[in-house]
């Protein structure tokens, strides 16, 4: 048992591991391990691990979990967690970095306060280093649910991804927090589950992440068809898991929020996938009908509090209409804007 776990999922990050992983061993924090998920690429990444592993003086913290096969990295995350020995788990991607101090503030945050989770600020680089663009947290704590409440009424803008975040590895396998396996959008739904359940939070300004703009990466890769197929069977998956979960909570403030997230998030992946210049107009309109379906949810509930009353009577209109009339509707939105 230790206080931390420092996850990194490795696929094919040759270029890119030695560095970040020279940034995990050299944390000023003492009691932790780094948890590599092998997910079986097909580089030399887990050599230059090996490497490390024999050779730095802190190797010794660097435990292997091996896949059989490759899993993609919502399940190697996972994995992690069903593995993780500290009392805090944290990931880190195979291609960013970390600063020295990270750890250690994160840790030291999370446990001032009792949070479930603790967040540092954010700095996107490119591959030559320059800076593009710093994510600055307040320092601040909230408390009895009051993440999703700010992020609603006041605008506070939470970053999905699950890197940089420390966790407390009772509060995900209490309420069963995961990624959905074998997807690309793994973020996606693991915010979601937090945003529903987290009691109390943190974060911090000190930027603790250095996000490395990869040309190459998921996110900065152009789509084929069968690509776009694929985001569209996740989105709906995604928003299935979204539906069930809701089923589960009690609260009717967080359950109404998270409703009109839903609602919301739904319209803008339909305006994605009208997009999707490869898709046939038929292919569009089966997937966005798909994702406007409400019929299991309880949207009826959206306009409880009297926040920004004309918008969620708008919402609530949308929610209630027919699906293909919400599809027309999606159309033209996506035309004139």
């Amino acid at each position: 048992m230790c206080k931390v776990t420092l996850a990194i999922p490795v696929y094919n990050v040759s270029h890119f591991i030695e560095a970040t992983l020279l940034s995990a061993l050299n944390q000023d924090f003492k009691d932790y391990e780094i948890l590599i998920i092998d997910d079986k690429g097909t580089d030399n990444s887990m050599e230059i691990i090996r490497m490390l592993q024999y050779t730095h003086p802190k190797g010794n913290i660097i435990h292997i979990k091996e896949h059989k096969q490759n899993e993609k990295l919502s399940t190697a995350r996972n994995t992690a967690i069903e593995n993780a020995n500290g009392k805090y788990i944290m990931f880190l991607d195979g291609d960013d970095t970390i600063s020295p101090n990270c750890i250690s503030l994160l840790y030291q945050e999370a446990e001032n306060t009792q949070a479930e989770m603790s967040c540092g600020s954010i700095q996107q680089l490119t591959e030559e280093g320059v800076i593009q663009k710093n994510m600055i947290y307040p320092h601040t704590t909230f408390d009895n649910f009051d993440l999703i409440k700010q992020i609603f009424y006041h605008g506070f803008i939470f970053e999905t991804p699950l890197w940089n975040k420390l966790y407390r590895v009772d509060f995900l396998n209490k309420y069963q927090i995961r990624c959905i396996p074998h997807i690309s959008f793994d973020d996606v739904y693991f915010t979601y589950q937090i945003m529903a359940y987290c009691k109390k939070c943190c974060f911090i300004s000190d930027i603790t992440y250095y996000y490395i703009i990869q040309s190459h990466s998921l996110t900065n890769t152009p789509a084929n068809r069968n690509r776009y197929l694929q985001i569209c069977k996740e989105y709906i998956q995604i928003q299935q898991n979204r539906k069930d979960l809701l089923m589960k909570i009690h609260n009717t403030e967080i359950r109404q929020l998270l409703t009109r997230f839903l609602i919301n998030k739904s319209i803008r992946n339909c305006k994605k996938i009208m997009g999707f210049l490869s898709l046939t107009p038929k292919e569009k309109k089966e997937y966005c009908i798909s994702l406007l379906d409400f019929s299991k949810v309880d949207y009826k509930n959206i306009w409880y509090y009297k926040h920004k009353p004309l918008s969620q009577i708008i919402l609530f209109i949308f929610a209630k209409s027919p699906s293909l009339l919400k599809y027309k509707a999606i159309q033209l939105y996506s035309k004139i804007s």
